[in-house]
């Protein structure tokens, strides 16, 4: 039976798999691509921010995340510093792309100064693993002081939205294909 605890840093090749796995097309055309992905979207939070960070795990390994950073500052200090680097190796294309990353984050971080992802495997959604990591990190920034989450996913998932408003996330913008989301805490 799944659970949910604390991420750890040696859930790092699960998250990375489970970002992959639950990425668009574009993010899983090829190794390189998928080696970004990771770096852009789960490897940070599980090197930099795991007290912030849960996990869905069966029998040893992760199958689902929820993924924070509670400062958009340091988020984007430490992404850029070291993640970036990386990204810059594999393509310099979408290290200029991913330059942009904490922009969105930075600039609202005043009323949501935290951001999440949630990736779930398929076969383990629909069962009411997603609503449990939600509530578990919503829970756990309210204990840490935190004022406002966001998030961002692709403008047309209209099943993530649907999600993410059960929960009181809010629309903030939507732009480029994106639907940044917004909750007080």
């Amino acid at each position: 039976m799944p659970h949910i605890r604390k991420a750890r840093r040696a859930d790092l090749a699960d998250a990375e798999y489970i970002c992959i796995q639950t990425a668009s097309g574009i993010l899983r055309k090829n190794d390189k691509m998928e080696k970004i992905t990771a770096l852009m979207f789960s490897s940070y939070y599980i090197n930099e921010e795991t007290e912030h960070c849960f996990v869905l795990e069966e029998k040893g390994r992760a199958v689902g995340y929820i993924l924070c950073a509670p400062s958009a500052k340091r988020f984007a200090r430490r992404y850029r510093k070291d993640n970036l680097k990386r990204i810059v190796e594999l393509s310099p294309l979408w290290a200029f792309l991913s330059f942009f990353t904490p922009v969105k984050y930075s600039l609202l971080g005043g009323k949501y100064p935290s951001h999440l992802h949630i990736d779930i495997l398929d076969e383990y959604q629909s069962s009411g693993y997603g609503s449990k990591l939600m509530n578990t990190l919503l829970e756990h920034l309210k204990e840490k002081g935190i004022k406002g989450v966001m998030l961002s996913c692709s403008a047309d998932n209209k099943r993530a939205i649907a999600f993410y408003k059960k929960f009181g996330f809010k629309k903030i913008i939507s732009a480029f294909g994106s639907t940044l989301m917004g909750k007080n805490l």
